[in-house]
């Protein structure tokens, strides 16, 4: 499969940055968040793409409007300078059908559909805050692929801009805006810290040797049943799917590593911990809206002693969703003292010395992305996935909704090893289907099985 580039472009606003709007301020937590890019693709089985492209392109420099960081620079660590300087838009030609590719996916060539890699390659006042490339097949499919500066937009907030370039495509004078959007609170409630900087340079992953390996699985509406049921208990009857299926995960890759630590002198039993990014924008947490824009999120933390490994899945599950309860409102509220600071490092030590035994989960289920229509139905597959796996990224699952369906995707990222062991692992095999194309049922033979 080719994809050809037939423009690259600076696309800037339709219409000017007010001054009022001119210097957008971080809040305390994204002035933590690495610099890099957060890619989505959404592919759309449509017959006319290319008719779309001048339609999409004129939306999406409207949509820029609504949202001034997107076309800025960064100034320092604290800022974005809504310069209107614009993003990176891409046109690109795509040989081949589209349903075909998406029956047997080959996870390495997704990179292709999008503008650029993950790692910044410039400054970060000189990087775009975001890029876009409309891919459209030989059949008239679209793919759009999207890269996000992950400082300033999580999955909430991506999905937000996707309905609103979405909304933009109506090209009527009433285009009913999706959210509320809110720029500001955040930074008010969090202000950003004079002593928190990051040196203005590129963040580039150092990948010493191919390790990683990601692979994808589907959790059908039965077998998310039957982990609940299993999971279920008096204090906690009916566990949620992101609890289940995180959980299940967690505890079968805590096998598969001490299996591998064991065949290479490490010995078993050593701790794991299962980590979740929780969005700040839950009702029940702070007065930041569903149209909060910005990377607002905290992780919770599980742990398991080695000897603990072999517990039921519903100790697990229990274990979780402690976790995700212990960040509420009166844990959030100590970020804005004076241990604000010491709580980001505490949480930063977990991540950067427990990385043998550390799982992370994010989980996009629920936003709404699988509903972002641009007037010829909803995406038929979604991907969050841009490059081969780093070192950096090893242990890390992400869950996604899947259209009509209860069911969920996983993709899963672990070394090599601890793949192979679970891809054999008959209890895992039991709730997780692998899957190479897209899964479109719950019937077997519409569903690509590696």
């Amino acid at each position: 499969m080719k994809v050809h580039i037939e423009t690259k472009e600076t696309l800037k606003p339709s219409t000017a940055t007010l001054p009022h709007l001119k210097y957008h301020k971080l809040s305390f937590f994204e002035q933590f968040v690495p610099p890099y890019y957060t890619p989505v693709i959404l592919f759309y089985n449509i017959d006319d793409g290319h008719g779309k492209l001048h339609l999409l392109k004129q939306a999406l420099s409207r949509t820029l409007t609504k949202f001034p960081p997107l076309a800025g620079r960064f100034h320092k660590n604290m800022c974005i300078n809504c310069n209107d300087e614009g993003i990176l838009y891409v046109e690109a030609r795509v040989d081949g059908a589209m349903m075909d590719f998406l029956k047997d996916i080959d996870i390495m060539l997704l990179e292709k559909f999008l503008p650029c890699k993950k790692a910044y390659k410039e400054k970060m006042s000189e990087v775009v805050q975001a890029a876009v490339q409309v891919n459209v097949f030989e059949c008239g499919g679209i793919a759009i692929g999207a890269c996000f500066s992950h400082k300033i937009m999580d999955a909430s907030s991506i999905d937000c801009f996707l309905r609103y370039w979405a909304a933009n495509f109506d090209t009527s004078d009433h285009v009913e805006e999706p959210i509320l959007l809110d720029f500001t609170t955040a930074s008010s409630l969090f202000p950003p810290r004079d002593e928190v900087q990051y040196a203005d340079e590129s963040y580039v992953e150092q990948i010493e040797e191919d390790i990683c390996s990601v692979k994808r699985f589907v959790f059908n509406a039965s077998a998310i049943k039957s982990l609940k049921e299993k999971a279920a208990s008096d204090s906690l009857p009916n566990p949620s799917r992101v609890e289940v299926i995180s959980a299940f995960v967690w505890k079968q890759a805590h096998i598969a590593l001490d299996k591998v630590n064991n065949t290479s002198g490490k010995g078993k039993g050593h701790k794991s911990y299962l980590t979740h990014v929780i969005n700040l924008r839950k009702s029940s947490l702070s007065p930041l809206s569903k149209g909060c824009i910005g990377c607002l999120t905290l992780p919770s933390a599980a742990s398991c002693n080695g000897d603990e490994r072999e517990k039921e899945i519903g100790w697990y599950v229990d274990r979780v969703h402690k976790s995700i309860q212990k960040i509420n409102k009166e844990h959030l509220n100590r970020f804005r003292g004076e241990e604000g600071l010491a709580l980001i490092w505490e949480g930063a030590e977990m991540f950067l010395y427990g990385r043998d035994g550390l799982y992370s989960c994010s989980s996009w289920c629920k936003l709404g992305v699988n509903d972002v229509d641009f007037g010829w139905g909803k995406p038929v597959w979604i991907s969050p996935w841009s490059e081969s796996p780093s070192p950096g990224e090893r242990n890390f699952l992400t869950l996604m909704d899947i259209n009509g369906d209860e069911a969920v995707e996983a993709w899963l990222v672990l070394e090599k090893q601890e793949m192979a062991i679970l891809e054999s692992d008959q209890e895992f095999l039991t709730y997780a289907t692998p899957v190479t194309g897209i899964y479109t049922g719950a019937s077997s033979d519409s569903l690509s099985s590696s």
